[in-house]
């Protein structure tokens, strides 16, 4: 892995017609200003991110230093989604504490508002899964989201996640109400 290196790149339609150039790529060190910017903003947008709170840019480049060194130790996977230059959302698949789950993967994808509906988000969480299968140790793959989450639901579906359990109001909401968390699984290596 290089820093920065584009994984993949195509054209896509935006809402209005226009063209849309999307590039998934690995992170960079020098991402920390724009990468803060972009999960700020679309964690002020979002209603279903489990993160309100504002990154500084210390966190967030710890956050980018500690995502490249997984990736490089083969212990993550993390892409970054540009659309026309910007950045516009982000998928991982972090390793879990336990030396017992060393074999599970969590995946977590967020993207901005304005992109969703597109195709990005699938072909990019489709992208990750693949990354992970082919240089990690993660034999499966662990995700959740709240039971309100119609789009999420809808993307783990397309990806073949399997439900396991219902955790009842796991998750509050920006407006202070309780949802239910639906946790998932994906098998992509023989167990």
């Amino acid at each position: 892995m290089r820093e920065g290196a584009i994984v993949e790149e195509f054209n896509v339609k935006g809402r209005k017609g226009e063209t849309l150039h999307v590039v998934f790529r690995y992170p960079s060190r020098k991402d920390t200003k724009a990468a803060m910017q972009m999960v700020n903003a679309a964690r002020d947008e979002a209603e279903f991110l489990g993160k309100w709170h504002h990154e500084t840019n210390k966190t967030e480049k710890k956050f980018i230093e500690t995502q490249i060194e997984n990736i490089k130790k083969g212990k993550g996977v993390f892409l970054f989604v540009e659309v026309n230059g910007k950045l516009a959302g982000d998928a991982t698949i972090a390793p879990l504490e336990l030396d017992a789950e060393k074999h599970i993967g969590k995946f977590g994808i967020m993207l901005r508002g304005r992109f969703t509906g597109l195709g990005i988000g699938t072909r990019l969480a489709k992208k990750v899964l693949e990354l992970a299968k082919k240089t990690t140790r993660f034999k499966m793959i662990e995700s959740a989201y709240a039971a309100k989450n119609t789009r999420s639901k809808k993307l783990h579906a397309k990806l073949g996640f399997k439900k396991f359990g219902r955790l009842p109001k796991a998750e509050k909401l920006k407006d202070g109400l309780y949802c239910d968390r639906i946790c998932l699984y994906k098998v992509i290596k023989k167990l």
